[in-house]
């Protein structure tokens, strides 16, 4: 007798349960849409209307070459002599460059002009005092530079056809 009470006890329940749809699987819940862009046409009806999410873009800039600040280990030539190894430290601020070689007794002023430097180039050492022009362009890496520089005596022009140069290695 025992068996038949928990035999319907167990049957009531089950009915209950059913009945309160507590055995049915749970709801779907709606998928959430994926971002999407959809240029809606010019002619749309209220019940033909997408879905259009807005996409905001905005432009990156190219990145810009890397400053000229840092040391170089550098060399150039010298008429009557052999090459010239010098350190050269640069600083730049917004388009100027300056710089010291020759520990100290070198310095350089210049404008920055895209991937070049321009500009002047005084010295000092135990038989006078030198000045001239130099230009340098820095390879695409960044890494080193190719030089041409010039007395002040040559003037200017003449970095357009001297043969005198000051190349760099970024330190």
């Amino acid at each position: 007798m025992r068996k038949l009470l928990v035999l319907i006890f167990t049957g009531i329940v089950c009915a209950m349960l059913l009945a309160a749809g507590c055995t049915s699987s749970p709801a779907a819940t709606p998928a959430t849409p994926s971002a999407t862009t959809t240029i809606a046409p010019a002619a749309t009806t209220a019940a033909a209307e997408l879905n259009v999410t807005a996409v905001t873009t905005t432009a990156v800039p190219a990145p810009a070459s890397a400053s000229w600040n840092g040391t170089w280990n550098t060399s150039y030539s010298s008429p009557g002599t052999s090459d010239v190894m010098e350190m050269l430290t640069l600083t730049e601020a917004g388009a100027s460059v300056t710089g010291v070689y020759g520990h100290g007794n070198g310095t350089i002023a210049a404008i920055v002009q895209d991937s070049k430097i321009a500009g002047t180039w005084n010295e000092t050492d135990d038989t006078g005092v030198y000045a001239g022009f130099f230009v340098f362009e820095k390879a695409a890496d960044d890494k080193s530079f190719k030089g041409l520089w010039v007395d002040t005596a040559e003037g200017k022009d003449a970095l357009k056809n001297t043969t005198q140069y000051w190349n760099g290695v970024r330190v």
